[in-house]
């Protein structure tokens, strides 16, 4: 039931400073603790695993990992096909990067910058193992990716 508000725009919105989703974040594990019928001041590190809930950190980077991965596949249209730039697309000789097959991390200087999905989509898909951004099929990606 509170799932759709967190994934409504999330890798826009919940790229931010953590003091400013400090609120959101003790909203879903006072959630969490509806759902297992804990007490209030319980720890719920292990519930998440247990409800096989995402917490709200792993859902921004999932959804940023989602975009990233069609803009690459070409899933949107044509404007968005030179938003992220491939290493090897730079680099036309080996280099240590290149063999990593990830994108080009844009320099922000302002955190205005540094919080757009231009600067944090390129962080996050380098930060997802190779073997899962390999893989041709869109929902076996969703499937790895959510797993890992």
């Amino acid at each position: 039931m509170i799932y759709p508000y967190y994934t409504y725009g999330n890798i826009v919105w919940a790229a931010n400073y953590d003091s400013s989703l400090r609120c959101v974040t003790l909203l879903q594990k006072r959630v969490v603790r509806v759902i297992a019928g804990d007490k209030y001041l319980a720890r719920i590190i292990n519930r998440f695993k247990e409800l096989n809930i995402m917490k709200f950190e792993s859902i921004y980077v999932y959804l940023t990992g989602l975009f990233v991965y069609k803009v690459i596949n070409k899933c949107f249209p044509d404007i968005f096909l030179n938003y992220f730039i491939k290493i090897t697309d730079t680099y036309k000789h080996y280099t240590r990067a290149t063999c990593g097959q990830g994108l080009i991390v844009n320099y922000a200087r302002t955190n205005y910058r540094k919080f757009a999905l231009s600067t944090r989509g390129p962080k996050v898909w380098n930060d997802i193992p190779l073997s899962i951004r390999h893989i041709d099929n869109f929902c076996q990606f969703k499937k790895k990716c959510s797993v890992h």
